[in-house]
């Protein structure tokens, strides 16, 4: 009799436990499921948005006649001897680019890059070390666009891989050159600092 009264108890008390972690795993579950949901949400939003914004720009550019896109649109697709004859030295008020951005300027540089390309020439330019994830390079590259460092395009041609998506292509704007002249110029002089 005391035998069966225990293992009842036993039982009784390995249910309620075991209820107990089935009830708390669904919490878990269903708050991870919202998290996701939440940042599903987030990234359908920003990725609308972007759509929106370069579709924009696309009917914007081909309502400009060439001659006139070209003045609005100041980009640096010249040699890197031609574009150092830029007026360094005129004071211009630019957002400061933050470290990820400055990477990305520098990634860029004196080309037109897409995305991709850009990630890959971080990892390998500095042999793995660093990296950056496509979940932040393109709000990143989003974010250089509003400060205006940046300046993007649509390539023409069609990629079956990406569904037949075209390439977005980046470029750096006189102020983004400016702003990636100005961090070389800093850290030359901090290398050559000497106190007085």
């Amino acid at each position: 009799m005391v035998t069966k009264s225990f293992f009842n108890i036993v039982f009784l008390s390995f249910i309620r436990s075991l209820s107990i972690i089935v009830f708390l795993s669904v919490i878990v579950f269903t708050s991870i499921q919202r998290r996701e949901n939440k940042a599903l949400i987030t990234l359908e939003k920003w990725s609308m948005r972007t759509y929106l914004n370069s579709l924009q720009q696309t009917v914007k550019v081909e309502y400009m006649s060439n001659a006139r896109q070209q003045s609005e649109v100041k980009t640096a697709r010249a040699a890197p001897e031609e574009q150092l004859a830029i007026n360094s030295n005129a004071p211009r008020k630019i957002k400061k680019p933050t470290p990820r951005e400055q990477l990305v300027l520098f990634a860029i540089g004196y080309h037109e890059r897409y995305g991709l390309e850009i990630q890959r020439a971080i990892k390998d330019c500095s042999n793995g070390s660093e990296s950056i994830s496509v979940g932040s390079l393109y709000p990143t590259l989003h974010n250089l666009e509003k400060k205006g460092l940046v300046t993007s395009r649509f390539g023409d041609e069609v990629v079956k891989e990406r569904g037949g998506a075209r390439r977005r292509y980046y470029s750096l704007t006189e102020d983004g050159l400016y702003a990636i002249k100005s961090i070389q110029q800093y850290q030359s002089a901090l290398l050559t600092w000497q106190p007085s």
